[in-house]
């Protein structure tokens, strides 16, 4: 129930900055407003939210006490928990964030799909090293 709740949220949040990003660069499929919409996506929402994600399950698996989140604010965390993590993402969202964009409209959500699975894979690998 409760990463329902939380990927719920981080849901409604993707269809805002899609939204934003819209308003903002526009709908072209040329280079530069792909490259645009990657570039705020990848490097502005995505080291947010998922930082807001890790929080949110650090604080589930602390037992929804503060000292969980103190934890997220420690260089130790930060080099060994979660940049690994983020670097991970970005070997795989960039490029498949590049391909979503430039897909049709119909096509992009079954696109995000396959490299969300592909992700999940990825993560699951860094997580137990």
């Amino acid at each position: 129930m409760y990463a329902s709740l939380v990927f719920g949220f981080i849901g409604v949040t993707v269809d805002m900055l899609y939204t934003a990003q819209i308003a903002m660069f526009g709908e072209g499929r040329d280079t530069a407003t792909m490259v645009k919409k990657m570039l705020v996506d990848q490097f502005v929402y995505s080291p947010v939210s998922n930082f807001a994600i890790f929080a949110l399950f650090a604080w589930r698996e602390g037992g929804f006490k503060t000292r969980a989140l103190r934890q997220l604010g420690t260089r130790h965390y930060f080099t060994q928990q979660y940049l690994p993590v983020l670097i991970a993402m970005w070997c795989v969202w960039i490029p498949g964030v590049l391909v979503v964009y430039f897909m049709p409209t119909a096509l992009q959500f079954p696109v995000a799909s396959l490299v969300l699975v592909f992700w999940i894979l990825i993560f699951k690998f860094v997580r137990k090293g």
